[in-house]
């Protein structure tokens, strides 16, 4: 505890802020992020040549964080109400109004801005267009319009989610190649398979 001088104790800043970056995190979905990031991670080391080119390595792996948060950000715009009435998700911060719509909105604009600046300087065009794709495609194409239309949203959402690999494929050597495109696919048919089996569980929640 600190004095305020007047003989009232209060928190250090540093522990004050605290909540605060948890929400930040959380509301960048930083835990699904982690497997995006461990998956572009397996795209890069079986990419010929990956620790001659690291330092673009290291850029496309950040780069992809950055802009994933950003998707994850804009997902939970979108979605408070819904996220208000789910036992899994009421707890977010934009759903239990820790954080404003306005803020959440210039805290996705600053990931993504980050994101295009670093894989315009440190990768390769076809990186950046591949990460902007994945994050739109997730953000807006997934949220806005494949969630509330249709029951396969998660089939063709998921496409988003599983160019990771091929991101980091082509972020150490620029160009497409069969095998990161079979990653994609690995991870396109698995993804249904792993998401159902939540919705199922959560059922009540989802109707």
């Amino acid at each position: 505890m600190e004095s305020d001088g007047q003989g009232v104790a209060r928190l250090p800043v540093y522990r004050a802020a605290l909540p605060f970056l948890r929400d930040l995190w959380v509301l960048a979905k930083a835990r699904v992020v982690s497997l995006l990031v461990f998956t572009a991670a397996v795209g890069e080391l079986l990419a010929p040549a990956t620790f001659t080119h690291w330092p673009a390595a290291l850029a496309g792996l950040v780069g992809i964080a950055l802009a994933g948060g950003a998707g994850g950000v804009l997902n939970q715009i979108v979605e408070p109400a819904l996220d208000q009435h789910m036992r899994r998700t009421h707890g977010r911060p934009l759903a239990n109004g820790r954080i404003g719509r306005s803020g959440a909105i210039v805290y996705a604009l600053v990931l993504m801005s980050l994101a295009i600046a670093i894989l315009s300087i440190w990768t390769n065009p076809l990186t950046l267009v591949l990460t902007l794709l994945g994050t739109v495609g997730y953000g807006v194409v997934y949220t806005l319009y494949l969630k509330p239309s249709t029951p396969w949203n998660i089939v063709w959402g998921g496409l988003a989610g599983a160019l990771p690999p091929l991101i980091g494929w082509t972020a150490v050597t620029g160009q497409l190649a069969a095998l990161p495109l079979v990653l994609v696919a690995l991870i396109f048919v698995w993804t249904p398979a792993h998401f159902w089996p939540l919705a199922i569980y959560c059922r009540r929640d989802y109707a």
